[in-house]
């Protein structure tokens, strides 16, 4: 899980956007694919990963709400307080985003259940039952992150917006460095352990 969660951020900030061009899931743009989520009507959408984003902060937030109340580790806790922070911020500048560009702030505030599971992540439910609750949601929270550097890398390509390319730069930067930490502690506390 570490060393596979290593690699997907690695690739996915350093070539882009992850899947290749035959992959049946997203939309070819030259050299990457967008992914399935951000795809309207075949072309990728400024509105879409706006609302997507959105959804996806609020789950950030909800596995860290679980994390600050039931975690053990002070450091990860203290990590998971700064997250529902930043997330809640960046939910109100998408809301503002999609009221100046797409006339309304309504956005999603959930993944679907399948989106979660596909991209083994736990529902906020699932990770307050875990034994090991720091574990589980360092193990969550890694491809959590992933998936939103998956989404900012092709905003940051492909969107028409300079507010949406600047946040896109924000997100990949900040969430590259928080699954670093997060890397860094599994190691330190778990090893190689499953």
């Amino acid at each position: 899980m570490l060393c596979r969660a290593l690699t997907v951020v690695l690739l996915l900030v350093v070539a882009g956007c992850g899947d290749d061009e035959s992959s049946s899931h997203g939309m070819s743009m030259g050299d990457d694919v967008a992914p399935e989520q951000l795809v309207v009507d075949g072309n990728y959408s400024d509105e879409r990963f706006i609302d997507m984003m959105a959804a996806h902060r609020q789950m950030a937030t909800e596995m860290a709400m679980v994390e600050e109340q039931r975690g053990t580790r002070q450091e990860l806790r203290a990590l998971a307080t700064k997250m529902i922070q930043d997330q809640r911020q960046e939910i109100d500048e998408l809301k503002a985003l999609k009221q100046a560009h797409f006339g309304s702030s309504d956005v999603p505030t959930m993944m679907s259940e399948s989106e979660m599971q596909n991209s083994g992540m736990l529902m906020p439910d699932e990770l307050a039952q875990k034994p090991d609750v720091d574990k589980a949601f360092i193990d969550s929270m890694m491809p959590h992150h992933a998936g939103a550097i998956q989404m900012a890398t092709v905003a940051l390509q492909r969107s028409s917006i300079a507010e949406i390319r600047a946040m896109s730069r924000r997100i990949i930067d900040a969430q590259a460095e928080e699954v670093g930490q997060l890397i860094e502690w599994r190691k330190a506390w778990y090893g190689s352990q499953p």
